[in-house]
């Protein structure tokens, strides 16, 4: 049994003739449109021609009113083939024939019936249904309008003897306007409809060419980065598997020193993705803070000499000395723009070559300071086609030259991105075969009360920095540490041997709060992880800074993590930490927060 028609869907079939059976159809808007305007605007005109020639036809007006009824029939004949099958066009051709049977009978018949001579006046509009919608379909209208208004009203300029009185032309007027009103406000509507899904449908094609560009490079990048990260791996598992093999002694050295430049390059490798993973999240921010500037790069140039040394290039600095010492900014995201950047210089100048850093002073506005610093080389240097590429997210310059230099083509892209949040920008120029200069411009913040006071901080560091690390250096110092992965406990408690620290040890952080509670004077500093089981980092250093105790006050907290981002460290010192370690672990950087803690 079908189930019954519903009200809205028998409307739609009544004003449409039938043609559209429910609105669920896949049929275009302007198509029911169209087909709904056309039985409106021809059942009320029916209705009001068959009245007006019933009622002429009664006041003897024979010739008048049977005009009206023949018009009556032919709007009918269009209502009724609309409700056929049958297509616009086969529809047309009948209205069309019709159109020329009373043209030949007003021919024929001018003596007996004389005002049939208009009779096309009025059933021309009938033909407009099949022609509303066409480009030109407008044009027969609006020159039939003209030819009967301007004879009619302004018979001196135009005159045809159409035998009606003002009254029978102005209902043809009306009738006219409306036909033609009806047909503009369709057509704006359809090409305004038309305009607007082309523009959608060639947005849509734009965005997803757009879309399978970017998937591809992210499935091109995800594939450079599994080879990245498998190359060092690879390395390191077997230098590993070769040092347990070997006992000499000269072999095993030569496998640690492997194991440690793979290692320090997968850690690169890592943080670089999650770098670029910050920045198309939206979710990279900066750590202003104040630090001292020249010492910074100093240490950057420190780290990237050996590499210089290693393939015989001529390194120079060139320092503007009217910048201060103390600068505030992001002191790690400034080193890591200057080791992109001196490191792609190292990578791609040949043995032999030079490479200079320049820091000069461009302005200086009040406590303002804009600086601008070039890195220039006398190496591969970059052709126009790698320009465009250059600092993309997702690309590298050129694939041969991956293939040959390695790396993972992200460091320009995230040192634009860097630069640009601090305000600032890069570019660069190039020739190839002669060289490449990368320069960019950011500002940076003075503060003098700031500087005299970081000034006499930054010697004390220097002091405590400059002592050596001699065995016994923290004998009489405990140190309790909260960490619950055994191997990083193991790796702690090696690393610091040497220096004669007592190490006491908490597997989470509920552990860690009550051994500090239960001898709070025993232990000189706490380093503590973040992820641990029961009671986590945080939780346990807010409970200790909160217990009530005198020296829970005082006692450094370090946290030693793997949560590495900004926020993660502004969490650690919301929560009354009183520095951040990112692990791995770096020795130096271990030993340098001992010292200032623990021998201030």
């Amino acid at each position: 049994m079908k189930p019954p028609i519903s009200f809205k869907d028998n409307m739609l079939r009544f004003f449409t003739s039938g043609r559209i059976k429910d609105i669920n159809n896949e049929v275009a808007m302007d198509e029911i449109v169209r087909l709904i305007i056309i039985n409106l605007t021809y059942t009320i005109a029916s209705i009001l021609i068959i009245v007006m020639g019933v009622n002429n036809m009664r006041l003897s007006m024979t010739d008048s009113g049977l005009l009206l009824l023949i018009t009556g029939f032919l709007i009918f004949i269009n209502i009724f083939l609309f409700r056929t099958e049958l297509p616009f066009v086969v529809g047309g051709l009948i209205v069309i024939s019709l159109f020329g049977v009373f043209c030949v009978m007003q021919f024929f018949s001018q003596d007996e019936l004389t005002k049939f001579n208009g009779l096309w006046i009025y059933s021309y509009p009938l033909m407009s249904i099949f022609t509303l919608g066409l480009p030109l379909g407008l044009l027969p209208p609006v020159f039939l309008f003209c030819v009967i208004t301007v004879p009619a009203f302004f018979p001196k300029i135009l005159y045809f003897d159409y035998n009606y009185d003002q009254d029978h032309m102005v209902l043809i007027c009306a009738v006219y306007l409306f036909i033609m009103a009806l047909t503009i406000v369709y057509e704006w509507g359809k090409q305004t409809k038309d305009k607007w899904l082309m523009q959608f449908a060639k947005d849509l094609k734009t965005a997803h060419q757009k879309a399978e560009q970017a998937n591809l490079a992210k499935s091109n990048f995800l594939s450079k980065m599994s080879h990245e990260m498998r190359t060092p791996m690879n390395a390191i598992i077997g230098m590993s598997t070769i040092a347990q093999l070997t006992a000499d002694k000269e072999k095993m050295e030569y496998c640690f020193t492997k194991i440690n430049e793979a290692s320090v390059h997968l850690l690169g490798v890592i943080n670089d993705i999650l770098d670029v993973s910050k920045i198309e999240a939206g979710k990279f921010e900066l750590s202003y803070s104040y630090f001292n500037f020249k010492e910074m790069i100093d240490r950057v140039v420190s780290m990237i000499n050996f590499r210089i040394n290693e393939k015989n290039q001529r390194f120079e600095m060139l320092f503007d000395p009217r910048i201060p010492a103390i600068v505030k900014s992001d002191e790690h995201r400034f080193a890591q723009i200057l080791t992109n950047l001196l490191s792609n210089a190292n990578k791609f100048t040949p043995e032999g070559g030079s490479i200079i850093l320049s820091v000069d002073i461009l302005e200086i506005n009040g406590p303002e300071y804009s600086i601008r610093v070039n890195v220039t080389d006398t190496g591969i240097g970059i052709t126009p086609e790698q320009k465009e590429r250059l600092f993309s997210s997702f690309e590298q310059a050129d694939e041969s030259i991956a293939r040959k230099y390695g790396g993972t083509g992200l460091g320009l892209s995230i040192s634009k991105s860097i630069i640009e949040a601090m305000g600032g920008k890069i570019w660069f120029e190039s020739e190839a075969g002669k060289g490449s200069s990368f320069i960019f411009e950011v500002k940076l913040e003075i503060n003098l009360d700031v500087v005299e006071f970081a000034e006499k901080d930054s010697a004390k560091k220097q002091e405590i920095d400059a002592a050596d690390n001699e065995f016994n250096i923290f004998s009489g110092h405990t140190v309790l540490l909260a960490e619950d992965i055994e191997i990083n406990r193991e790796i702690i408690t090696n690393i610091l041997g040497p220096t004669g620290i007592t190490l006491e040890y908490a597997e989470n952080g509920m552990e860690a709060v009550k051994m500090f509670q239960a001898s709070p004077s025993k232990y000189r500093l706490i380093l503590m992880d973040i992820q641990m089981p029961e009671v986590d980092g945080l939780e346990a250093s807010r409970r200790i800074r909160n217990s009530g105790l005198e020296e829970a006050v005082s006692i450094p907290i370090i946290a030693m993590t793997a949560n590495v981002f900004q926020e993660d460290i502004e969490k650690c010192l919301a929560a009354g930490m009183n520095a951040h370690l990112g692990k791995p672990i770096e020795v130096d950087e271990l030993m340098k927060k001992l010292k200032w803690y623990l021998l201030a």
